[in-house]
Order: C-alpha cells, then sequence, then structure tokens
C-alpha cells in the first residue's frame, strides 16, 4: 500500500497515529510521481518532538520528586515496577506478536550487532584501562560498565514512536503485519532481551567486583582490617549451593523472554494467542496494552532518579570522569557506529533501515539505567558512576537529536 492509500485510509477510519506526519509526507509528494522526496524539516521535527517527550516525561518525574509524592525510598519500587511488570509485558507482547524464528535473516543480525557492541565497549574499557595505567579499584570497573552497556530500551521507544513518517521518507517498507513501529519495537525488544543476559552476567559480574573494592577502600581508610577476624569469618560462611547462585540471575524479563520464545517455536501456541478470540481479546491484549506503559513509568523514574541525585548537594561532582565517558559514549561511540552501520549498507549485510538506526543507537544511547538499578540492588554506591549516568541523560538530548538527523541525511536515496 502506497503512502497516499495509507494516508486517505488513516484519514476515512480515524486511525490518528502518526497522522500529522503522514499529512505532511503527503503535502511533499503530492506533486510528485517518482520516489518520495527526502525532507529534512520532517526529520528533524520528528527527532525534536522524539527528544521532548523524553524531556517532558523525566521532568514530570523530576517534579513528583520535588512535591514529594515519590520519596528517595520509593524511587527503587517504581523502577521495580517498570522492570518487573511493565517491560515483560512488552518483551512478551512484541516478540510473539512480530518475531518469526524461521526468518533466521530477521533475528540474527541484531543478535549478532548486541553481542558484537557489547564486546567492543568492553574492549574499548580494557584499552582505555590500560592507557590511563588503572589497574583496578572502583574507577576501573566504572569505566568497563560505562563503555559496555548502553541504555537499549525507553529512549528508543520513544523515538520510534515518533520517527515512522522518517523511516517512509528513506524507502523502509512496510507492510500491514509489518509495520515500521512494530518492527522497530520487536529489534528493540530483541536488544534488550540479549542486554539484560549480559547485564546480570557480566555486568552483575563486574558490579560485585566494584562492591568488593568500594568495601576493601572503607576498610582500609578505616583501620579495620584484621586479617585473622577475616579468615574465622570467612571460614564460617558457609558455600553457596549452585541454585542460590542460579537465581540471583533469573529475573521477570528472562522469564517473559524465554516465554515469548518458546511461544514463537510452537506455531500451535502462536496462532491460539494472535488468533481473533477470547485469548487474544482478554490476555494478550491486556499484556500489550500493560508493555505501552514502560517508557513513561520507566522514565518518569529516571527523573526522580535525577532528581534525588542532583538534590544531594554535598556530593562534589567528578567533572573529570562526568566529561571523559560521555564524550566517549555519547560522541565517539556514534561516528564509530555510523561507520559500521554503512559498512553493513555498503556490503548489503543488513539493508533495512529500522535495523541500521536500531544498532546506531546502541553506540549512541548513555550508560544503561538499569546497572545503576542492580547496583543499588546489591548494596554499591558510586558517586562518580550516578553523576555519569545524570549527566549522561542530560547531554543526550543534545546528541541524540543530532546523531539521528545525520543517520537520516545518510540513509536518504538522494
Amino acid at each position: 500500500m502506497c503512502i497516499r492509500d495509507r494516508w486517505y485510509q488513516r484519514r476515512v477510519h480515524g486511525d490518528n497515529h502518526s497522522f500529522s506526519r503522514d499529512r505532511k509526507i503527503y503535502s511533499i509528494m503530492s506533486d510528485s510521481k517518482g520516489p518520495i522526496p527526502f525532507s529534512f524539516q520532517v526529520i528533524l521535527e520528528d527527532v525534536i518532538v522524539a527528544s521532548l517527550r523524553v524531556i517532558i516525561i523525566s521532568a514530570l518525574g523530576v517534579y513528583v520528586y520535588r512535591l514529594k509524592v515519590i520519596r528517595k525510598d520509593t524511587i527503587k519500587a517504581l523502577s521495580m515496577l517498570a522492570e518487573n511488570i511493565f517491560l515483560p509485558c512488552l518483551l512478551f507482547s512484541n516478540i510473539v506478536k512480530t518475531l518469526d524464528l524461521t526468518n533466521v535473516s530477521f533475528w540474527l543480525p541484531m543478535t549478532l550487532m548486541c553481542l558484537a557492541n557489547c564486546f567492543f565497549g568492553l574492549l574499548f574499557g580494557m584499552v582505555y584501562n590500560q592507557y590511563k595505567g588503572i589497574k583496578g579499584g572502583v574507577i576501573y570497573y566504572m569505566n568497563m560498565l560505562s563503555y559496555a552497556f548502553p541504555h537499549t530500551t525507553n529512549i528508543q521507544l520513544t523515538l520510534m514512536l515518533s520517527l515512522p513518517s522518517s523511516f517512509r521518507l528513506i524507502g523502509s517498507k512496510e507492510g500491514p503485519n509489518n509495520s515500521i513501529y512494530d518492527r522497530g519495537v520487536t529489534y528493540i525488544s530483541i536488544t534488550s532481551l540479549i542486554y539484560m543476559l549480559l547485564r546480570y552476567s557480566v555486568g552483575r559480574r563486574y558490579l560485585l567486583k566494584a562492591r568488593a573494592e568500594v568495601q576493601l577502600e572503607k576498610e582500609q581508610s578505616q583501620r579495620l582490617i584484621v586479617e585473622t577476624t577475616q579468615a574465622t569469618e570467612t571460614e564460617q560462611k558457609p558455600e553457596e549451593p549452585w541454585y542460590q547462585k542460579i537465581q540471583e540471575y533469573l529475573n521477570p524479563p528472562l522469564y517473559s523472554g524465554i516465554l515469548s520464545i518458546i511461544f514463537c517455536s510452537v506455531p500451535f501456541l502462536k496462532s491460539f494467542t494472535l488468533s481473533e478470540g477470547f485469548m487474544r481479546d482478554a490476555a494478550f491484549y491486556t499484556l500489550e496494552q500493560t508493555g505501552k506503559n514502560l517508557t513513561v513509568f520507566a522514565l518518569a523514574a529516571l527523573g526522580c532518579m535525577l532528581a534525588a541525585q542532583f538534590e544531594e548537594r554535598k556530593a562534589k561532582v567528578h567533572w573529570r570522569a562526568v566529561i571523559e565517558v560521555n564524550v566517549f559514549r555519547l560522541i565517539i561511540f556514534p561516528i564509530l557506529g555510523g561507520i559500521f552501520i554503512m559498512f553493513l549498507k555498503a556490503f548489503h549485510l543488513e539493508e533495512d533501515p529500522v535495523s541500521l538506526y536500531v544498532s546506531l543507537m546502541l553506540f549512541s544511547t548513555p550508560v544503561a539505567t538499569n546497572i545503576a538499578n542492580q547496583a543499588q540492588n546489591i548494596g554499591f554506591k558510586s558517586d562518580e558512576f550516578l553523576q555519569i549516568l545524570a549527566f549522561g541523560y542530560i547531554f543526550c538530548v543534545i546528541t541524540l537529536p543530532a546523531t539521528s538527523i545525520i543517520f537520516f541525511n545518510l540513509m536518504s536515496p538522494s
């Protein structure tokens, strides 16, 4: 279906999602019988709208925190609600709805890109630490976590909500059951699932080491290290059973991801879930609508977290660490990511603009907020890491629109 027909269909049937953007595109190409011309104005407006959504929802979180509706001890509860309720619903509904496991060319490239991005971040962190002469301590692990684990879900979902019309301008294809938005959300769900596994394995390992370093530094500064006492305490502590260690890595999003893959693997289950009837209308539709609230709750929690961080005026801002990490994370990495996706496109390894954009966002977003939540859960607190996180989300308001505009210009047919 061409854009003219789709625009008319939305107008007649009252589907106003992205209607204003499609109307603008329609006005751009109404006199053109050839390919849709690229419009820098439409791209710029879409990116600004997406960025403003992130800012406004996060600002509402700051406002709610300042009103003391949400206090410091309830931020974690809000964050856990987004991670353990809304994220699993979003993962399950979108993966079951759009992922076809038999279409390996759809999901395998994105999976490999996630693994390659994480490996590149860890490698960069090791090289950076080696160059700086950092051989251990909290800063060592803080750098590894900052470079290896980008934000993967909420900012991308907000951008994807505003950008389908921009993807149409650069020739991205879509069908009745394969819309640009649904395809983008599926790519984002894949990246969320892969990075969730990496965060709860590799990331948790680095967080535990960082916490041990912090505890060791506190003990050394207070001169409370007594080797004999430590030896006695270690002997008295029984080793945890293997099943308890495994339970530390299990979480609702992981359950949801595994369950969705099972549903996708069994055609009867997938057909029964998506076919018109009680299962789809009562259960699946409810999960789908619940998952759509993830962005609001997660960004509101982020706003509360930032407000709590800036409320603590006692802590000195570590500008050197903040600027160094965010310059690499938000400026250098997007350049390297741009070279990477142009390489993929030039050699026809990946040609879907939506997939390439989601891949580029892995190089362009700040540090994952989930890392901060995990750190809070295991009792690790670092002022430097929280400040890197907080300022990263402020700086990305400028860098993400710039990265997105450059991407759409590079992908433009002209």
